[in-house]
C-alpha cells in the first residue's frame, strides 16, 4: 500500500533539490501541473549591494563652475547669467570653497550703492556661511539638508572641503526615480 504523502513528486523532489540552493525559487504553478516554474531571485548580496544608500560621489560627475574671489562683481554677474545658474561658489587657489555669491545678492549690494561692479571684487560680497555637503553623504541626506535649508542646490565637497561638484534637488529626484 503507497500512502500518498510518498508516492513519487517529480515537481516537488525537484523543488526539494533546488529549493536547497541561494539565489533560486522554485515555485509550483498548480496543483495538476508536472513541471515547476524556476526563477531566479536575487541573492542576499546582491540585495545588501541594491540597498545600499547611494552617496553624492556615486552621482556628482563634473566639477563645479566657480568663481575666484578676485572676480569682478560685473564678471561674475555675467557668467552667472551666461551659465543660467543664479549663485555660484568661490573657491581659493587650491580649490577649498570659501563661499558662495548670487546674482541677486551681488545686484542688491553692489548695484546702485556708489560701487563699480567692473572694479568691486566678489570676495567683498561673499557669503561665507554657505551650506554645503560632504561627497560621502547619502542623496537622502543631502536632500534634507537642501529642505531645511530651502536650498535647490549645494556645492559638494571632499572631507578637506574642496570643490568636487554640485548637486540639485532635481538631480536627486531624477536619481531616485530609476
Amino acid at each position: 500500500m503507497i500512502l500518498a504523502g510518498n508516492q513519487p513528486n517529480p515537481a516537488r523532489d525537484f523543488a526539494g533539490f533546488f529549493g536547497a540552493h541561494r539565489g533560486v525559487e522554485i515555485t509550483l504553478g498548480s496543483e495538476r501541473a508536472s513541471k515547476p516554474t524556476i526563477m531566479k531571485t536575487t541573492s542576499p548580496v546582491n540585495q545588501a549591494e541594491e540597498s545600499a544608500p547611494r552617496t553624492l560621489k556615486d552621482l556628482v560627475q563634473r566639477e563645479a563652475k566657480t568663481l575666484s574671489p578676485e572676480t569682478s562683481v560685473q564678471e561674475a554677474c555675467d557668467q552667472l547669467r551666461s551659465e543660467r545658474i543664479t549663485s555660484s561658489p568661490v573657491t581659493d587657489q587650491n580649490g577649498q570653497l570659501i563661499g558662495t555669491v548670487s546674482e541677486s545678492e551681488l545686484h542688491r549690494k553692489v548695484g546702485g550703492f556708489g560701487h563699480d561692479p567692473k572694479i568691486e571684487r566678489t570676495h567683498a560680497e561673499l557669503n561665507q556661511e554657505t551650506v554645503y555637503c560632504f561627497e560621502d553623504q547619502t542623496l537622502a541626506e543631502a536632500e534634507r539638508l537642501m529642505q531645511s535649508s530651502n536650498l535647490s542646490q549645494l556645492p559638494v565637497l571632499t572631507r578637506e572641503k574642496r570643490m568636487v561638484g554640485m548637486v540639485t534637488l532635481e538631480d536627486i529626484n531624477r536619481e531616485q526615480k530609476r
